[in-house]
């Protein structure tokens, strides 16, 4: 994964945990300027000490497997379980955005972060 793909997972991840880029930005001591322009790809570096930060208020982690390894089993399950879930959000009335025409790899991995909990382990609590 690169920086552009890690924000898009972070994204999907905020989003799905509802909470706003400003929530998140206080929560970390990351501006929420910085924030958007790691979502939308327009960051050019971030430290580890802050993606840590900003996965951790979302539930996310960062796992390190050898480069090239296909998808997991857990992967599969999660991308199966991932559309029953997504129908089944409810609108909370924050101001949030949401991803259009996400492709590819980006897609997913939002389709992976949409069915799995911050363990890797079962959906997301809903």
């Amino acid at each position: 994964m690169d920086l552009i793909e890690l924000g898009v997972a972070f994204k999907a991840a905020r989003i799905h945990s509802r909470k706003t880029q400003q929530e998140v930005a206080d929560l970390t001591g990351v501006s929420r300027a910085r924030i958007s322009a790691f979502e939308n790809g327009a960051l050019p570096e971030l430290g580890v000490v802050k993606v840590l930060a900003l996965f951790e208020v979302v539930g996310l982690e960062i796992l390190a497997r050898p480069a090239g390894q296909g998808r997991t089993l857990d992967d599969l399950v999660a991308e199966q379980t991932s559309a029953a879930h997504s129908s089944n959000l409810e609108p909370t009335g924050k101001r949030v955005r949401h991803i259009k025409g996400v492709q590819g790899k980006r897609a997913g991995a939002i389709a992976w972060l949409a069915g799995t909990s911050a363990s890797g382990k079962g959906g997301p609590t809903k």
